[in-house]
């Protein structure tokens, strides 16, 4: 966890995905501030190099044998956006998920603006809905985020959103296969 900590937070819950576009049907104020490297995108430094790679073993096995893609990503300051709009915007340009089914997931954590929410494609509301996701915030996340221990939290989390998306395991897309699934979606 490398020293970081938060104190009581106050989080938002649960999102689905939106499309956002301006006058012109472009996207509108995307959040480039964070490159995709992985299934787990650790730029504000929360997580240690053991919990990073266990999770991101975790995320390709669900990716593999059950379909949705998940990525973790936690960012150091949202920049003075909405947490909403800036985590939309991060599952968009990533792509996450596949196209036709819609059934990527993304949990990003804020630390400077102490917040967390965890998106979902439309293809996963069935299993993952608002009150489900907010569910998970406050009962799995917040509780050690609020002790100080950003990186259980984040492994608590994720851990009953794959173990609720195995409940129900989606056909793999041809295009989940792969190892570089991720790369290959943000390409096109």
């Amino acid at each position: 966890m490398r020293g970081k900590f938060f104190l009581p937070m106050i989080f938002l819950v649960a999102g689905c995905y939106q499309q956002v576009e301006n006058d012109h049907g472009e996207p509108a104020n995307l959040a480039p501030s964070i490159e995709l490297t992985g299934r787990v995108v650790d730029q504000a430094d929360l997580l240690s190099a053991e919990t990073e790679k266990e999770l991101t073993r975790v995320l390709e096995n669900l990716e593999k044998t059950s379909g949705p893609q998940f990525v973790i990503a936690s960012t150091k300051s949202l920049n003075g956006r909405k947490i909403e709009d800036y985590s939309i915007d991060l599952a968009r340009i990533w792509a996450i998920g596949d196209k036709h089914r819609d059934d990527g997931v993304l949990m990003l954590v804020a630390l400077n603006e102490q917040k967390v929410r965890i998106e979902v494609g439309r293809g996963l509301e069935a299993s993952l809905s608002d009150s489900f996701c907010s569910k998970v915030i406050r009962e799995d996340m917040l509780p050690p985020f609020s002790a100080g221990k950003m990186e259980a939290g984040i492994a608590n989390g994720a851990a009953r959103l794959i173990e609720k998306m195995q409940m129900v395991p989606t056909i793999p897309a041809n295009d989940n296969v792969t190892g570089t699934a991720i790369q290959d979606r943000k390409a096109s």
